[in-house]
């Protein structure tokens, strides 16, 4: 009885209103185009909320090819703190620099940034050109703060590299013949420069080219417009070298005398230095041509090719005439000179990096003209920075003002947008796989009835 009623309930069922099937298809797709459209928003908004979260702040707006001078050159008031957001030289130059320096901390990990600081803004950047297999390589500054000169610490080159902090090129100026190479010091007028010619032994894969120059370093003087090098054979080995004021003469330290030479190396005089110190490289000697500076330094526990600076600055006179000369200054390293009377100099200041400082000559505190930021970004944050290497441009000394600090680092390096997409594509996979998750636990259950599967 109960079979017929069911059979005849079946055979009475009404038929399906017209364009059924179609509609619940369509129905069924924009379904699915709905949950689309919501994976595709949640990957945006995460996407959104990585950049955020690991790139701080607005990209600065940096031209390709920066502003000339708009006014006279100048340091900021405070030296920016080391970041891994700095841009580079080649990417994106920041015009003359006023300085370059190494910056970061080697105690745990060798983590150091060659840096230029910008002589107009207050621009950061990597100078790339300087970074090689075994650290930064030696680098100078030219007095007008336009060019870098970058050589290589440990391997012998056929070629010098000039980098014009403005744009951001490189050319190369040929050496006589493959050699190491030391930057010593550019001419007032930045067209020659005279480095020691270091014949690195073969034999010895760990021999520094600093080291060799005082051992076998010849010194040679490139006119860095045409090309042409004299190699002055007998002036030899060099510990560092100076420029007189008017280019015509030059300071070398051969050892423990300073010897001064013309251009095509006949003695002029000789000059003794105190022990433990070397001559200040590029800007030893004053403005006026009465004094050579040379800052104390000796050997360090590490090797005889590594150097330690304890503090004093010395003078000595240049012009063999015996006359007076002012007593030694407290500061860690002398770095070129404001007037005849004046010097800037790096000066301790607690465990940091610390101050540069105008000082006179005839003694005194001086005048603070900036201070390096130690920050709490090196070494995961376990160390302070320090700086190292420093180079000024000695031209833009006499003229120098300090400006207000504010730290243009320029768009962020290539590696950090390759580490961010990457990141951020991550947690966007992340986030739509928990979408899918919850989505699947909120859906309700379907029945099945012999076998197949119903969808209503």
């Amino acid at each position: 009885m109960s079979e017929q009623l069911f059979r005849s309930a079946a055979l009475d069922e009404p038929p399906l209103p017209p364009q059924y099937v179609e509609r619940l298809v369509a129905a069924g797709r924009a379904s699915v185009r709905r949950r689309r459209a919501a994976a595709v928003l949640c990957v945006l908004t995460v996407l959104v909320a990585g950049l955020a979260l690991v790139l701080p702040g607005p990209r600065p707006s940096v031209p390709a090819v920066p502003q000339g001078p708009a006014g006279p050159p100048s340091l900021p008031e405070r030296i920016a703190p080391y970041s891994t957001l700095t841009s580079t030289v080649s990417r994106s130059p920041g015009g003359r620099a006023v300085m370059l320096y190494q910056f970061g901390s080697g105690e745990l990990f060798n983590l150091f940034q060659p840096l230029a600081l910008g002589a107009d803004r207050d621009t950061y950047r990597q100078l790339d050109a300087a970074e090689g297999r075994r650290g930064i390589r030696p680098w100078l500054l030219s007095p007008d703060g336009t060019t870098a000169v970058v050589t290589a610490s440990v391997d012998a080159v056929d070629a010098l590299t000039l980098v014009d902090l403005r744009t951001g090129r490189r050319r190369s100026v040929p050496l006589p013949s493959p050699a190491g190479a030391l930057p010593l010091a550019f001419s007032p007028d930045g067209r020659t420069l005279a480095y020691a010619a270091v014949p690195m032994p073969l034999s010895d894969q760990y021999a520094d080219v600093a080291g060799e120059a005082r051992r076998t370093g010849v010194l040679v003087l490139t006119d860095l417009d045409t090309g042409r090098s004299s190699t002055l054979s007998a002036v030899t080995p060099v510990f560092a070298a100076a420029f007189s004021p008017d280019g015509q003469r030059i300071a070398v330290q051969t050892g423990p005398q300073v010897r001064i030479v013309d251009r095509a190396g006949t003695d002029v005089r000789t000059v003794e230095l105190p022990a433990e110190h070397i001559l200040t490289t590029h800007a030893g000697w004053s403005p006026d041509g009465r004094l050579l500076a040379a800052t104390g330094a000796v050997a360090s526990p590490g090797g005889p090719d590594v150097t330690e600076y304890h503090r004093r600055i010395v003078f000595v006179d240049a012009t063999g005439a015996g006359g007076p000369v002012p007593e030694p200054l407290a500061a860690e390293e002398m770095l070129g000179w404001r007037a005849p009377d004046r010097v800037v100099a790096q000066v301790a200041a607690g465990d940091g990096p610390g101050e540069l400082r105008d000082l006179p000559v005839a003694g005194g505190p001086g005048a603070l003209l900036s201070r390096f930021d130690p920050g709490s970004t090196c070494e995961l944050g376990l160390q302070t920075c320090q700086a190292f290497e420093i180079r000024m441009a000695t031209g833009l000394l006499p003229a120098l003002v300090v400006r207000p600090a504010d730290a243009d680092r320029g768009p962020w390096p290539r590696w950090t947008t390759v580490t961010v997409t990457a990141v951020s594509a991550v947690l966007a996979l992340l986030a739509f796989l928990v979408y899918r998750w919850i989505r699947g636990r909120r859906r309700p259950g379907r029945w099945v009835d012999g076998g197949a599967t119903n969808p209503w």
